[in-house]
């Protein structure tokens, strides 16, 4: 049975490559012992798939430590609103250039999840954020959508992810500040800061391999 699942994942992820000339079944079955190439790319699914799931419980600590407070002190709103665009525009590139899921797919879980952060940000922040406030920040999650899925050409696609380098920057230094102001971490989870780590240390690899350089 593990054979069994092990065969069919591997002719998945030959199947599901940007590459059908050079990794196939078909090509891959034909050898005795698969080829680099077709080793790498099931590894780099098997490991694409692994950091989906491990997204999934990202910000867990984050959101239990939130709970248990019954606060967000030591989390900077400005930051977890840039974290919402950041991610949003690295789910929605990939997306929109057809990449493989398995390259990108924890954006859009991470997204999800940040904005549910949001929400307890709203609920738990002192002093009470208003309804204007809130108001306005779905309001421009919403314009933001549309302008990208409905009407920035595809010639401009690159800048999605060309302004997350300036967006990480301002949120990382916006959370720093709140460290400093606060003279503690508050409720930040060191957890999820590590997996952020490592996780797109190893995503780059994987990117790397499933969809080249030229991104």
């Amino acid at each position: 049975m593990i054979e069994t699942i092990v065969n069919g994942f591997a002719q998945w992820a030959w199947a599901n490559n940007l590459d059908p000339t050079s990794i196939s079944p078909e090509i891959c079955l034909q050898q005795s012992v698969p080829s680099l190439p077709c080793l790498t790319t099931v590894l780099s699914k098997g490991i694409g798939l692994a950091i989906i799931a491990g997204a999934f419980l990202n910000k867990l600590p984050l959101v239990l430590n939130i709970l248990r407070n019954q606060s967000v002190a030591g989390i900077s709103i400005a930051s977890i609103y840039t974290e919402v665009f950041m991610y949003c525009n690295a789910a929605f590139y990939s997306m929109l250039k057809h990449n493989p899921f398995t390259s990108w797919g924890e954006n859009a879980v991470l997204a999800v999840q940040t904005v549910g952060v949001s929400f307890l940000m709203w609920h738990y922040h002192y002093p009470k954020i208003g309804y204007m406030h809130r108001l306005i920040a779905s309001a421009t999650v919403m314009l933001y959508i549309i302008f990208v899925l409905s009407i920035l050409s595809p010639q401009y696609y690159y800048l999605l992810l060309s302004i997350n380098f300036p967006l990480t920057i301002y949120a990382r230094g916006c959370q720093v500040r709140t460290f400093y102001s606060c003279k503690h971490t508050g409720s930040m989870s060191f957890i999820t800061n590590s997996m952020n780590f490592v996780g797109a240390s190893i995503r780059v690899l994987t990117t790397i391999n499933e969809v080249g350089w030229d991104i």
